[in-house]
């Protein structure tokens, strides 16, 4: 086998291929939302919401990005299917909607006139009974739901697949935290 001899501008674009491939290539150091598509953006509208990361990992550092969807009173038909008189009727002003990660779930927050308005909602779904150590004022769980109520705000979480779920406490405790510190702004 012969050797020919290489030009000293051919391994330097060699070497540098390699470095920047390499340094391109390398997996962020913390986890990073991904993006999903809001109702908006399937129907080809062109919104805040439809630019929004929708899902969160379960990082107690990570921030809650903007809600996926932020409806009005008015605009709430969009999302609860045929339950928006009831829910006008209790008080409801306005709902945040997101899809969060690890597990895997939907969080609604409905956001009342009043903590009455918010508890009857969370009565219609739970009815009178209420599970100890949920986060919130009160609320109620099972192996696949989180309901509770923070002050004027109900929280909806549901998973997206059959329970148990694992994670699903800890993801609601999360949310409630936000509450309480403002990074989630009913």
């Amino acid at each position: 086998m012969e050797l020919r001899p290489v030009s000293v501008s051919v391994v330097a674009q060699a070497a540098l291929f390699g470095i920047f491939f390499l340094w391109g290539c390398r997996a962020p150091t913390k986890p990073q939302p991904t993006p999903s598509t809001s109702p908006a953006a399937s129907r080809g509208e062109s919104s805040a919401v439809a630019s929004s990361a929708s899902s969160i990992a379960q990082s107690d550092s990570l921030e809650f990005p903007p809600p996926e969807l932020d409806l009005p009173a008015d605009r709430l038909h969009e999302h609860v299917d045929g339950a928006e008189p009831a829910l006008l009727a209790l008080g409801c002003h306005r709902l945040l909607f997101w899809h969060l990660s690890n597990p895997s779930v939907e969080l609604e927050i409905f956001v009342f006139n009043t903590e009455s308005g918010a508890r009857s909602a969370l009565d219609k779904d739970s009815g009178a009974a209420r599970s100890k150590g949920i986060p919130g004022n009160e609320g109620w769980t099972n192996q696949q739901v989180v309901y509770f109520r923070r002050g004027t705000a109900y929280c909806r979480l549901i998973a997206d697949q059959p329970g148990p779920v694992a994670g699903l406490s800890q993801q609601a405790i999360r949310v409630d935290k936000a509450l309480v510190s403002g990074e989630i702004h009913p």
